[in-house]
């Protein structure tokens, strides 16, 4: 994998965690965990970060004002505009609403969406009640930018070798702070283990690019993937215990051959896949 290396298969795995996701959010008896997406966009996300400061510190000693300008301009208009949209929509059409989307936009806006939503719900499944928040899909969002701030800074503090024992460190905490409980959905340091597989993606390739994923070893992951996706209730206590963490190692294993192996340009990087992932945010944002 060269630094400057645009991988398509990578785009074409976004595009399938996305529409899964859509596909769950609209129809959840169809495709009962497709609440999975989430957790492979954390694991994608953490092997570009890290990847992405790592190359940048490497070759130009970038700053990371740099670093956040570049994601502030292509994350937060869009991000803005959905909540300014959405909250003004309920203004319009449901005002009794108004209060509580005001206030689920304005932790949108900041980044903390996950915090207030573990604060104010009780667990993400009753984003299906009769009477959803329209910015329920927010928070996580919130993680990914909290890890934009935290996780660059660590890596280009310390370097990636000492980052990844705090990352180990940060999950390890964060599992057992929250094990079983419900918030762990929602909670950044529980769900920075599926963050923290890709960044060990990025380190090993990023040090030994010649390594290979072996095909067969990336198809039985993505058949986890693809059982629990199935079939795997995001109410389910198994989600909180030892799901995401399983579902860590097959998205790192996956991600790991999409960025190595011919083969996944081929099947991941064609069109239809790609035409998805290149669209994944803005997808994200406005289907709910």
């Amino acid at each position: 994998m060269r630094k400057d290396q645009h991988i398509a298969a990578l785009d074409g795995l976004r595009g399938c965690a996305v529409a899964a996701v859509v596909v769950y959010h609209a129809w959840p008896e169809v495709l009962p965990g497709g609440w999975i997406g989430v957790s492979i966009f954390f694991t994608l996300s953490g092997f570009l970060i890290t990847t992405i400061v790592t190359r940048d510190h490497e070759l130009s000693r970038a700053s990371l004002t740099v670093f956040w300008r570049r994601r502030a301009r292509r994350l937060l208009p869009a991000a803005l505009a959905t909540t300014i949209v959405t909250v003004a929509a309920v203004a319009a059409i449901d005002p009794d609403r108004l209060p509580g989307t005001a206030e689920a936009g304005l932790f949108a806006t900041v980044y903390a969406h996950n915090w207030w939503s573990a604060a104010t719900t009780g667990g993400y499944w009753e984003i299906f009640d009769s009477a959803p928040s329209p910015l329920a899909h927010m928070w996580s969002l919130a993680i990914e930018e909290q890890v934009y701030v935290f996780w660059p800074l660590v890596v280009l503090g310390i370097g990636l070798r000492r980052a990844l024992v705090v990352g180990v460190a940060v999950a390890a905490v964060g599992t057992w702070f929250w094990w079983g409980n419900a918030d762990a959905y929602y909670a950044t340091p529980f769900r920075f283990g599926e963050v923290l597989a890709g960044a060990v993606v990025a380190a090993v390739l990023l040090q030994r690019p010649e390594r290979r994923v072996p095909s067969v070893l990336a198809l039985l992951a993505a058949g986890v993937i693809f059982v629990l996706s199935a079939t795997l209730s995001e109410g389910d206590p198994f989600v909180v215990r030892s799901a995401l963490t399983v579902l860590a190692i097959s998205a790192m294993t996956v991600v790991a051959w999409c960025a190595t192996a011919t083969a996944a340009n081929r099947l991941l990087g064609a069109a239809p896949f790609t035409w998805l992932g290149q669209r994944s945010y803005a997808i994200y944002l406005f289907h709910w």
